[in-house]
Formats: C-alpha cells, sequence, structure tokens
C-alpha cells in the first residue's frame, strides 16, 4: 500500500492498541487500512521501543500500514522509530507544533477531539491542517483502551 493511501480512502479504520504479533495478524487479516502502536508511557496501550519495532516489522509482513500513535514526542525519538519499525505514519496526540513536523518522511495525522454535538476541536486552527482522527475530546492521551 502507498503510504499516500493513507489519507485518501474513506472510511479511514485503524486498529489501536495492539500488543502482539498475533494481534497485528488478526488486524491485517480483517483488512483494516492501518494498525496504530500506542507509545505513550501513562496509557495502559503503551508499547516499549522493543516491542513497537518488533510489531511495526510484523505489520509489514503482513502487509498492514502501521501508525505511531503518540503524545508530545521528541522528532529524533519518532525518526528513529520510524526507521527502526518501519512505520508507514505518525499520529500526533498532544500539543505539537505542527511547524516542528514538517519535512517528516511520512504522512502525520493529528488527533482531535469531536464532541457528541459534532464540534470539531481543530476548527479552531487555521490552515490546512493534516489529516485528522477524530475522538471524543475528553478522551484520555493516548488512549484509554483497557489490555484484555
Amino acid at each position: 500500500m502507498r503510504t499516500d493511501a493513507l489519507i485518501e480512502r474513506r472510511p479511514f479504520v485503524k486498529v489501536c492498541g495492539l500488543h502482539s504479533t498475533g494481534d497485528v495478524e488478526l488486524a491485517a487479516s480483517l483488512d483494516v487500512d492501518a494498525v496504530g502502536l500506542v507509545r505513550h508511557a501513562p496509557s495502559p496501550r503503551h508499547l516499549s521501543d522493543a516491542a513497537l519495532s518488533e510489531l511495526g516489522r510484523a505489520a509489514n509482513r503482513a502487509g498492514v500500514p502501521a501508525v505511531l500513535v503518540t503524545v508530545d514526542p521528541t522528532r529524533d525519538d519518532v525518526e528513529r522509530l520510524i526507521r527502526e519499525a518501519g512505520l508507514a505514519a505518525v499520529q500526533l496526540c498532544g500539543a505539537e507544533d505542527p511547524a516542528a513536523w514538517r519535512g517528516l518522511p511520512v504522512p502525520i495525522l493529528r488527533r482531535v477531539g469531536v464532541s457528541a454535538d459534532g464540534f470539531d476541536e481543530g476548527r479552531r486552527g487555521g490552515g490546512r491542517a493534516a489529516p485528522k482522527v477524530r475522538d471524543p475530546p475528553q478522551r484520555e492521551s493516548g488512549g484509554g483502551g483497557k489490555r484484555g
């Protein structure tokens, strides 16, 4: 899959919070558009760098793009993980300055909250924004998923 396809298809289905190669293989068999690998220590979905790299490589073998889901990372860490894990995109979920991320070698997705009445937090900013991943606005950074 071309990485620009990450932002072309509608609707786009990304399954986040995976913790095993079996999870990645199952998601790929269900023909999801991408898998999300969370790197945010407070989240119950957090992966160590080693686990994230392992799952990114598993996603590549399974033919499904892997997206790094992260909150306020350093650019150096993100670029290293892109290389080590073969990531196809990055989803920024914190207060990152968009200017600091220009020229990243993969597409950037941006998490924005959408309330039940349809208010999109992304409307607050001006100009062209990265493709948006819409979540409830009160959602915990890095996801509030529970491990099973």
